[in-house]
């Protein structure tokens, strides 16, 4: 990938994530009620601490309650994909390219799962475009080809914008006339 290639990506992905952190809003939607952001947000501390100290284990354990008790956390869906696709996926940590590939697997997969109860699940979608728009750039994975790549983030792209995320959609014109086969 050329130095304009990941400056670009990076930027977006940026963007994308200053835009996440707007929260916490009033009333989340956990069994909490109006405090289980702060609830939450105790046990992203945790997570953190957890982590520091290398229990891995235990820090994934803490931002899976996290995510239960404020389910409509929208930054909370958003950190904890990000530390499995940038963090565990990157490889500075890991070098086996399927394993690489089964941590930034598993952050897509949590960001899908975030969609279905996130206040903005519209971000998480821009969200996963961005982290396969850059595979694509870095010439794939694992399991997918760069091709591949570039076809799931097109499609996210547009579901963005069709969401109503005005980022979405001009990502997806933009990426639609970078990436014409």
């Amino acid at each position: 990938m050329n130095p304009r290639g990941i400056t670009t990506w990076l930027g977006a992905i940026a963007l994308s994530l200053a835009g996440l952190w707007r929260e916490p809003q009033a009333g989340s939607s956990g069994f909490l009620g109006p405090i289980a952001s702060l609830a939450a947000s105790v046990e992203w501390v945790r997570f953190d601490t957890a982590l520091s100290r290398g229990r891995t284990d235990l820090a994934y354990e803490r931002a899976e309650h996290a995510l239960e008790l404020d389910p409509a956390s929208t930054d909370g869906w958003a950190f904890f994909a990000g530390h499995l696709v940038f963090d565990r996926g990157s490889a500075e940590v890991e070098h086996d390219p399927q394993r690489r590939w089964e941590w930034i697997r598993a952050g897509l997969e949590l960001l899908q799962r975030g969609e279905l109860t996130a206040r903005e699940p519209q971000r998480l979608v821009l969200y996963r475009a961005l982290v396969h728009a850059a595979l694509a750039e870095s010439g794939g994975s694992f399991a997918f080809t760069a091709d591949q790549h570039t076809d799931l983030a097109r499609g996210l792209f547009a579901r963005a914008g069709d969401m109503g995320l005005d980022l979405g959609a001009e990502l997806s014109q933009s990426f639609e006339h970078d990436h014409e086969h």
